[in-house]
């Protein structure tokens, strides 16, 4: 690989809240653990990005209020070069509830970063110069959406959600490559995503409407990768402390790969192994990331 790959995120950056409890009784107040950390899809891809070893630069909202350096201070700290948009009031925030280490239900709030606006972008463009990628998540709005899908850098989707993924519709045609979870590989396909079969189906299909590449998670069964080649792999087994963030750091990790210029099997494997890292501690990323470590548990060589 040569010089460091510059990529441009433009998202979501919030403030997670997370809720652990062993077992949930509906109407009561449930003992168990509340922890607050950096989120967001666009956030949390840029700080594994930068970890991976590329320069990266992110637009996202900011703020006075001081929950905003929870957010910004392990951004900056990651290495990651941020174009904060003034806003005011409070972050936006993710809140989630697991009960005995499974997902309940989550809320996100994310009005700041859907009154981020095109020229927003056009102004970081022009600080940071030349990018080699562009990652956006569908927590933007349709503007800003359309704004990206006009910049003649390959780009990256991040599909956040069921409901926000159908903003990336109108904009799957000539995308470099589309992240998303086997939830939003359904709404966007039209097909149940249940198995690896029927994601490679679904990720088919999201193919022909125009996308080069795409990446179905799968949870505990492991990932799809739909491009040139169409690769399955099987989840790592390892120890599960939290899920939360697995799927940017695989979004984060295939971006990386492919400019780094390995094939799809490689890729995909490496990837497999961004996400087992990122599920062993709590919060959204892994201080630990380095692609020389993913591409040792992978067994992938080096392209350098």
């Amino acid at each position: 690989m040569g010089p460091r790959p510059v990529v441009l995120a433009v998202g979501g950056a919030n403030l997670d809240v997370l809720a652990r409890t062993p077992s949930l009784h509906p109407r009561e107040s449930n003992p168990g653990r509340v922890t607050f950390g950096a989120g967001g899809a666009a956030r949390n891809v840029a700080e594994n990005l930068s970890r991976l070893g590329a320069r990266v630069h992110l637009v996202c909202a900011a703020g006075r209020d001081p929950l905003w350096e929870r957010i910004l201070a392990p951004t900056w700290e990651a290495g990651v070069v941020v174009h904060p948009v003034p806003v005011g009031g409070q972050p936006d925030s993710y809140v989630a509830l697991a009960a005995g280490g499974e997902p309940a239900w989550a809320v996100s709030e994310m009005r700041a970063c859907e009154a981020l606006r095109p020229e927003h972008l056009h102004e970081a463009l022009a600080r940071c110069g030349p990018v080699d990628a562009v990652v956006a998540d569908a927590n933007l709005s349709e503007p800003l959406l359309a704004a990206v899908a006009q910049m003649r850098a390959p780009r990256c989707f991040l599909a956040v959600s069921p409901a926000k993924a159908p903003r990336l519709r109108a904009w799957l045609q000539g995308t470099w490559l589309l992240a998303c979870g086997a939830p939003e590989a359904a709404v966007l396909s039209g097909l149940e995503v249940r198995s690896p079969e029927e994601a490679l189906r679904a990720a088919d299909r999201l193919r022909g409407a125009g996308c080069e590449r795409v990446v179905v998670t799968l949870g505990p069964q492991g990932l799809v990768w739909c491009g040139q080649e169409e690769v399955f792999v099987p989840a790592p087994q390892v120890p599960v402390a939290d899920a939360t963030g697995a799927g940017d750091a695989v979004a984060a990790c295939a971006v990386f790969s492919l400019l780094a210029g390995y094939r799809d099997h490689e890729a995909a494997r490496v990837c497999a192994w961004a996400g087992a890292l990122t599920v062993q501690v709590e919060g959204a990323t892994n201080p630990k990331l380095s692609f020389e470590v993913l591409r040792e548990l992978a067994g992938v060589d080096s392209r350098r």
